[in-house]
């Protein structure tokens, strides 16, 4: 058990002092059900976090990708940044203009053109 050095907070009205309570009572019930819902959630989202990092490894191991760099691959225009904490941060852009997708014979080259992210 550790103890915390405490200021007393005196409020003098009774109406102020119990809106004050029902608040922090209410702060205290909407964090645990954020917490239950957020580790619900963790259980959902496991997968699909998986399924993400084994595909961008797999991209970064077959292409020597430079970080924070735009690229293009026939319709999809994306960039790296391995160092973004959110995994569904790392690999931005994919821009697919079309539903029809055409292989160049280049695999990627740098984009020398401002494309929107």
């Amino acid at each position: 058990v550790e103890y915390v050095d405490c200021v007393d907070l005196e409020i003098r009205d009774n109406q102020a002092a119990e809106n004050l309570a029902c608040d922090l009572m209410e702060i205290d019930s909407i964090q645990k059900e954020l917490n239950r819902i957020q580790n619900e959630n963790k259980k959902r989202e496991k997968p699909y976090k998986d399924r993400l990092k084994m595909l961008i490894y797999n991209i970064t191991n077959t292409c020597p990708l430079i970080e924070q760099l735009n690229y293009r691959f026939g319709e999809f225009v994306f960039t790296l940044d391995p160092k973004k904490r959110a995994i569904s941060d790392r690999l931005r852009g994919l821009l697919p203009t079309s539903g029809a997708l055409f292989f160049p014979s280049n695999i990627a080259f740098a984009n020398n053109v401002s494309v929107p992210m």
